[in-house]
């Protein structure tokens, strides 16, 4: 876990989440452009991940935690990853005993990457928040990926067991699991 002890630099929190807008024309001068083919999100499949029992750390202004995570492609084998989640910079007033999201996969790319390869290895950083009073909800919406080229968009949230409330600038750092 060469890269996972690692602390999120303060240009990463200040540029936690890109979104892009993609438009099927312009309109410039009074004139409208010829229309660009608009391009769609091509989805790659699910990732799931549960937090390792025992790892979360809270220091009230940040957090962090290991994971163990499973990619389901659209198509093709699963592929495994381990890691590390927190939230680099907000607050995490929460004592949580079990931690288990779900994402769905999106790229910009025309074709999907070889997943033997492990493509989603990489720091994805984005937006977070919690809230659980015995079961908890939550949600995370993270950008990054080898070369930014991935969106973890949240599927159905987060399933929380435990007290507290937590929210800020949220990572996840996914290595290929050993």
């Amino acid at each position: 876990m060469s890269f996972l002890r690692a602390k999120l630099a303060p240009a990463a929190i200040a540029a936690t989440l890109t979104v892009t807008v993609l438009t099927a024309g312009a309109i410039t001068m009074g004139q409208t452009q010829p229309a660009k083919a608009q391009t769609q999100p091509l989805e790659l499949g699910q990732l799931d991940c549960t937090v390792v029992p025992g790892s979360r750390r809270n220091l009230i202004i940040s957090s962090t935690a290991l994971v163990d995570c499973t990619f389901r492609p659209a198509s093709g084998s699963t592929t495994r990853y381990q890691g590390e989640t927190g939230i680099g910079l907000g607050i995490d007033l929460s004592t949580r005993t079990d931690d288990r999201f779900s994402f769905l996969v999106l790229t910009a790319q025309s074709a999907a990457p070889d997943f033997d390869r492990h493509p989603l290895t990489g720091r994805y950083y984005g937006a977070e928040a919690t809230i659980s009073l015995g079961a908890g909800v939550g949600a995370k919406v993270l950008v990054g990926g080898s070369n930014q080229q991935f969106t973890l968009a949240p599927i159905g949230g987060q399933a929380t067991r435990g007290t507290g409330i937590s929210a800020g600038a949220g990572y996840l750092y996914l290595e290929p699991a050993q």
